[in-house]
């Protein structure tokens, strides 16, 4: 690459509460009380209005960390049945849809135990963000209520929907309930002015803030939209419609899939690129956000990103002198998949080695818990000495 190091040190665009000029003044205020102080909230409004924009914003200010965006997948198994849901170092987030007739499984078998105990590492209060709350079921409200009345110590709740007249007042009661309305334009120009010049240190010109309103495939004001289309155009270096930007994020997601090596992922990934081929996106910095996006991630794993960055500097060789550069996007892709998949597998090995030392650790302290409570009791038997 040319410059190796602008790239390890880029930083993806993940706004922060305060880098919004359009917040609601109660949600600047929770930012700045911190999450010890936060009280569970209740966020509504119409689609657009920038309720997920908002939530991510107020969680990476109240950890203080832009990890939270840092989204993977993952599955709860109980009585055969496997459970998708999502998580960050600092929360947990999923949606009644998403559930369906899992849901009360998942809430008792998982969330009850989830929320019981501080984030392990951080010592700080747990976020569960649930997504469409309005579809939560009667008991699944009930249980909720429950839920943060007794770990009003150890977790958060954001809620997110459209309207609250289908929730409980119990739920209702226990929660900061914030409406929230279309931004303005101005207030959103702004706002995508400030994080351009803090993350990327430069200005947004006149043509490049209409281009990032002018969404095409949508009419309505979805902030959403807004900042992946601009944010897709910083990195790429050229303008594309927002289904090519859910495109490009369905790539990354099947790079980073934890059971990578199935010939259905490959297959899934040649189409993609061809597809992303046939919109006109740019295989050299489609290439490139790849590359960003795998730094991103494992960016505290200084070893493997190194074997990262010898990979891809002898892609970027392979693509300057040769032509048809979709093959070259493609096994280079297949190649990350390897080494992401070798990586996981010797954190495994690791894993399954320290599980004895873990387990005689236990044991020796378990067993000198033991002496020592027997001990205790043969001095109660004795009694003090008498005098003579």
């Amino acid at each position: 690459m040319e410059d190796l190091k602008s790239l390890l040190t880029f930083i993806e665009t993940r706004p922060f509460i305060t880098d919004l000029d359009f917040q609601n003044p109660i949600l600047n205020n929770i930012a700045d009380y911190g999450i010890d102080l936060f009280q569970s909230i209740i966020l509504y409004g119409r689609p657009g209005t920038g309720k997920t924009t908002k939530i991510y914003s107020l969680m990476a200010s109240l950890t203080q960390s832009s990890d939270v965006y840092s989204i993977k997948t993952t599955i709860f198994e109980k009585d055969k049945k496997e459970i998708q849901y999502k998580y960050s170092p600092y929360h947990i987030e999923f949606s009644p849809l998403d559930l369906s007739s899992y849901e009360s499984i998942f809430i008792e078998g998982f969330l009850r135990d989830y929320v019981k105990s501080k984030n392990v590492g951080h010592d700080i209060p747990k976020i569960v963000y649930i997504k469409n709350a309005e579809y939560l079921s009667s008991k699944t409200i009930k249980a909720l209520g429950i839920m943060m009345e007794k770990n009003i110590m150890t977790s958060r709740f954001i809620l997110e929907c459209n309207s609250i007249t289908c929730l409980a007042d119990s739920l209702k009661g226990r929660c900061v309930k914030i409406r929230l309305a279309y931004p303005e334009r101005g207030e959103i120009e702004m706002a995508m002015r400030r994080m351009v010049k803090k993350y990327y240190d430069r200005d947004l010109t006149e043509e490049e803030i209409e281009n990032a309103f002018d969404i095409g495939d949508f009419n309505d004001r979805s902030l959403k939209h807004i900042f992946s289309r601009l944010n897709t155009y910083l990195i790429c270096g050229n303008w594309v419609r927002l289904m090519t930007v859910n495109k490009i994020e369905n790539l990354c997601e099947l790079i980073f899939e934890e059971d990578n090596m199935k010939s259905s992922i490959f297959e899934k990934i040649r189409e993609l690129i061809q597809e992303l081929y046939i919109d006109l996106v740019q295989m050299d910095k489609l290439f490139e956000y790849i590359y960003r996006k795998i730094l991103d991630k494992y960016k505290n794993e200084n070893d493997f990103c190194m074997k990262i960055v010898e990979t891809t500097a002898e892609y970027d060789r392979r693509m300057k002198i040769g032509n048809k550069l979709t093959i070259h996007v493609e096994t280079y892709i297949i190649h990350l998949l390897e080494l992401i998949y070798e990586f996981n597998e010797e954190k495994k090995r690791q894993i399954e080695l320290l599980k004895p030392q873990i387990m005689s650790s236990t044991s020796i302290s378990s067993s000198s818990s033991t002496t020592m409570s027997n001990v205790s009791e043969v001095k109660g038997k004795r009694g003090r000495p008498r005098k003579t």
